[in-house]
């Protein structure tokens, strides 16, 4: 990628607009140091759940996923595998496009179009 897309930058750098996600920590650090994108008003939701819901309390041992969460909180089964982890300059397999409308939808509701 060449330029880092102008909407896509004033939304993520925008304060008025909450974004959220679970294990992003090195997906912001590296959108600031490769695109210098600073990411504005970032939830990390497994900080989140460590920190108000105690069956997370202890010691660290096992990252909290967000299939992990999703069957918490919402009793539904997230299927991703590792098919979500890819080379930000590749384009998305089909597989990948067809994983994050699940992702989304776990948290949302319906599927964006």
């Amino acid at each position: 990628m060449q330029d880092f897309p102008a909407k896509l930058r004033e939304f993520l750098e925008s304060p008025r607009s909450i974004k959220v996600g679970v294990g992003i920590q090195s997906d912001c650090r590296k959108l600031y140091k490769d695109y210098n994108v600073s990411i504005r008003n970032c939830v990390e939701l497994a900080l989140m759940a460590r920190s108000v819901d105690s069956r997370w309390k202890g010691k660290y041992e096992n990252p909290i996923g967000l299939a992990r969460l999703t069957e918490t909180y919402l009793d539904r089964t997230l299927v991703k595998g590792k098919i979500s982890i890819s080379n930000w300059e590749n384009e998305l397999t089909k597989r990948q496009q067809d994983c994050e409308p699940v992702s989304w939808s776990c948290g949302t509701g319906p599927t964006p179009s």
